[in-house]
């Protein structure tokens, strides 16, 4: 499916098959050669299929810059491979996996809204944004909490925290939000009591 000349800016997609206005998308993201276009009840309205990355991150940053345009009034987070409406942001989480540095932005129900992966240890300065941002006073409602230094949640999600072999997980009905690694057993003591103490 290809998309054609877009309507205006209140229109994100407009393909052969199907119209989406942009005040009907919370977030975009690539996974590897498809576009998701995230609605706002955190599922998938639209996916396109790309020959390649490079056609997809492309495109892609066409979407960013139409998306930006019809919300121009509201809050967004960009990167390199996902965009996002922060008032649809629920909690962030930076964690390291495979030398890759992952950046997730998770939705009301827990699950990832969109992430960013790149080099280990480049999503510090993104991460810390994030995190400026929704300490603002217009997220006052959500009470966000810090579980741990790289855990920001909102206070409208329960998460279930567990000590394992290798760290400390958090997940939020049952989708992954966070872990640390450790297997020092002092470490990942603090580290829990540290959660349960945010928790509180």
């Amino acid at each position: 499916m290809t998309t054609s000349t877009t309507l205006s800016t209140d229109y994100l997609v407009n393909s052969s098959d199907k119209l989406i206005p942009v005040s009907d998308v919370s977030g975009i993201g690539i996974v590897e050669n498809r576009l998701y276009f995230i609605g706002r009840a955190s599922r998938a309205l639209h996916i396109e299929h790309f020959d390649s990355d490079e056609a997809a991150k492309a495109t892609f940053t066409v979407y960013a810059s139409i998306f930006k345009s019809g919300l121009s009034d509201e809050a967004i987070y960009e990167g390199n491979h996902c965009i996002a409406r922060l008032r649809f942001v629920y909690g962030i989480s930076l964690f390291q996996k495979d030398e890759q540095a992952i950046l997730m932005l998770i939705n009301r129900y827990g699950g990832t809204l969109v992430s960013e992966s790149a080099k280990s240890d480049t999503l510090d300065d993104a991460f810390q944004e994030l995190a400026t941002a929704l300490g603002g006073r217009e997220y006052e409602s959500m009470r966000f909490r810090w579980l741990h230094a790289n855990c920001l949640l909102s206070s409208r999600l329960l998460p279930m925290v567990e000590k394992t072999p290798n760290g400390v997980v958090i997940k939020v009905n049952d989708n992954f939000v966070s872990f640390v690694a450790t297997i020092d057993d002092g470490h990942k003591e603090q580290l829990f009591a540290d959660i349960r103490t945010a928790l509180a």
